[in-house]
């Protein structure tokens, strides 16, 4: 039961992931936009960036405690 659990929290994370980098491509390519957008869309990516990295630390000292994925 925890596997799954650890395999959904690492679904979110990946889904986390690929919604953060098609927000700024999204601004990024968009020639129109405001030059304050792009730095706004820049510090979410460090942000999103930051709190992924710190899940996946806490998902893998999780499993380091467990002895692994059970």
């Amino acid at each position: 039961m925890k596997s799954i659990t650890l395999f959904l929290n690492v679904a979110v994370l990946v889904l986390y992931g690929l919604a953060t980098i098609a927000t700024c491509a999204g601004v990024w390519g968009n020639p129109d936009a405001n030059h304050a957008l792009y730095v706004i869309a820049g510090l979410l990516l460090l942000a999103n960036g930051y709190v992924i990295y710190r899940k996946a630390m806490a998902i893998a000292k999780t499993i380091k405690e467990n002895g692994g994925v059970k």
